[in-house]
């Protein structure tokens, strides 16, 4: 579960990373038999009347080049007490999955880790029916995509096990993957291309 969690992939995903660096050779057979015990993450929606409570814009916003009328599309809100950019993510029938934050005064995100993370802007681009989109890292430059035209979705950072089968299932048939050009945005590339059904043309981007 540790190992699951700190790289945000599935448990067995973390169970052959553990057995291919530290399983013992038993005859041809590497086994761990009781280290992973599956704990599937909790499946909850949040009450949409929540984002009532928030402001529907703040001027950090256009400074990081989004205008009123893409946040207002996509209900990206400004929570005052906390100081956060707050962006709701939907289901395809509107259910308020989460709400991760972003610090206005630090460059930190909040997510919770008690829930699988959905594509941020994923459901939009299945109720249009899209075909080709792009994928990046943060909701902002997810939003800015969207602002110019281009169908984007984000991840919220490294790219999950359920966010890889959420894409998998959402009828998109070419991904441009853009991800910073560092060693970490190149593992996000390579994650992406090589877990994508086989009916998914990925195709790298570097920015």
């Amino acid at each position: 579960d540790f190992v699951a969690e700190c790289f945000e992939c599935s448990n067995k995903t973390a169970k052959e990373w553990l057995i291919e660096n530290y399983g013992e050779e038993v005859g041809t057979v590497f086994n761990i038999p009781t280290l992973i015990r599956k704990t599937p993450k909790k499946k909850t929606y949040f009450d949409k009347s929540i984002l009532e409570s928030y402001s529907s814009w703040h001027p950090y916003l256009a400074s990081r080049g989004l205008t009123r009328e893409i946040c207002e599309y996509f209900q990206v809100k400004y929570d005052p007490q906390l100081r956060q950019i707050v962006f709701p993510c939907f289901d395809t029938k509107g259910n308020l999955l989460m709400m991760p934050r972003r610090s206005i005064d630090y460059k930190t995100f909040y997510i919770d880790k008690e829930i699988d993370k959905p594509v941020y802007c994923l459901d939009y681009v299945i109720k249009n029916g899209y075909k080709k989109i792009v994928i990046t890292e943060g909701p902002f430059d997810c939003l800015k995509g969207n602002q110019f035209g281009v169908p984007t979705v984000a991840t919220f950072g490294q790219i999950s096990d359920t966010q890889i089968e959420a894409l998998n299932k959402s009828g998109v048939q070419v991904i441009y993957a853009m991800f910073d050009n560092d060693t970490a945005g190149q593992r996000f590339t390579a994650n992406l291309k090589k877990r994508l059904s086989k009916s998914i043309w990925g195709i790298e981007v570097p920015i």
